[in-house]
């Protein structure tokens, strides 16, 4: 790691100019995240040698563009070191377009098939453009620039925290999603390890989240939704954003809704004092999306990603993820002011099972 800070210098001045343009927002970078995942330089050094324990299996296949095309003949394939990198696929202009993330396909019998890549850890020195990508990672973090963005929504490499690091004095960076719009920025969504560094004594242990290969895997459940409207004649979505917009606003959650790239979405912010979770502050976004199926009838669904800091600490830079009482309380008060808001389309509203489908038997006309 020593060499990172002589080599930063030098490495803007190489930049080739096909990276992103970014901006700087220093208050995120002044932060850090914890994560879903427990991460330790021990555990990933162990997960290492357990994928090179792997790689020796017989019969197994290379991800070649012909498998990543056609995997039907085999259920897995592999990579070996050099191993490509999480972070390469967003910061290197160099390596092939191949993106860590599921895909579907036709497989022989043109049967869908679904591709998920397989992640695990490698020394820096075992890891495809190794340097550049901890260089680059180490920029991205320090200056919170994001980049990759797209309809609003980005990529960002931010300082994280892991359950498992709280006595271990471990450098954790992550890449995560990122609402940005203007220079309004939301919570950090979707976060995983992509970089873990370790000094003792004179040596610096350093290892980088890989693709280790692609597997077939199992199809992602049919998503559900948390409340559903059963209304004739059906209010227009964007009639119901503008309720959903109004339950963000409203008193204790106090989020700030703001402009969605995608019909049907409503987004509220919020970063403070909370007033569900006192007497913590909050760092939240809350995305509500309400999508017509089956007819006539509505479906809203809510995702929400909430980190919590107590207030009067001495570390008010470190984001936690809430315990599961705490999200429990944030999402109940989340869906009563939906049902609150929603119920302006019923003159007599009558919620169903479990409280969960909105019945108008006589519709309001002010929502027509």
């Amino acid at each position: 790691m020593a060499r990172i800070a002589s080599s930063l210098l030098l490495l803007l001045l190489l930049m080739p100019t096909g990276c992103p343009k970014r901006r700087a927002f220093l208050p995120l970078a002044r932060q850090r995240f914890e994560l879903q995942q427990s991460v330790t330089v021990a555990l990933a050094t162990k997960e290492y040698a357990e994928t090179l324990e792997h790689l020796r299996a017989p019969a197994l296949q290379d991800c070649t563009p012909a498998w990543l095309a056609e995997p039907g003949h085999s259920s897995e394939c592999v990579y070996h070191p050099p191993f490509p990198a999480r972070l390469s696929f967003s910061l290197s202009p160099n390596l092939p377009s191949i993106f860590p993330q599921s895909f579907s396909l036709l497989g022989p019998k043109r049967e869908p098939v679904r591709v998920v890549p397989v992640f695990s850890w490698a020394p820096a020195s075992e890891t495809a453009e190794g340097e550049r990508i901890l260089l680059e990672s180490t920029i991205f973090a320090e200056s919170a620039d994001t980049f990759n963005c797209q309809n609003a929504q980005c990529k960002v490499v931010v300082h994280a925290l892991s359950a498992a690091q709280k006595q271990a004095r471990e450098t954790v960076l992550a890449l995560c999603e990122i609402y940005k719009l203007g220079e309004t920025f939301g919570a950090p969504e979707d976060c995983v390890p992509a970089l873990i560094s370790a000094t003792r004594g004179r040596t610096t242990t350093t290892l980088v989240s890989i693709v280790s290969g692609y597997k077939v895997g199992e199809s992602p459940p049919l998503p559900g939704f948390d409340l559903e409207l059963s209304i004739q004649p059906s209010p227009e979505l964007s009639a119901v954003v503008a309720q959903a917009e109004k339950a963000l606003k409203a008193p204790r959650l106090e989020l700030e809704p703001q402009p969605s790239p995608f019909p049907g979405v409503a987004i509220g912010l919020h970063q403070g004092t909370s007033k569900v979770l006192s007497p913590f502050r909050e760092q939240v976004i809350v995305r509500v999306q309400a999508m017509k199926y089956a007819g006539n009838l509505i479906g809203v669904s809510y995702g929400t990603t909430l980190y919590v800091n107590r207030q009067n600490t001495d570390r008010n830079g470190d984001w936690h993820r809430p315990e599961p009482r705490q999200l429990d309380d944030y999402n109940r008060e989340l869906k009563n002011n939906l049902r609150k808001f929603l119920e302006a389309f019923c003159k007599t509203p009558q919620w169903q099972n479990g409280d969960s489908v909105l019945v108008c038997p006589e519709v309001s006309k002010a929502s027509l």
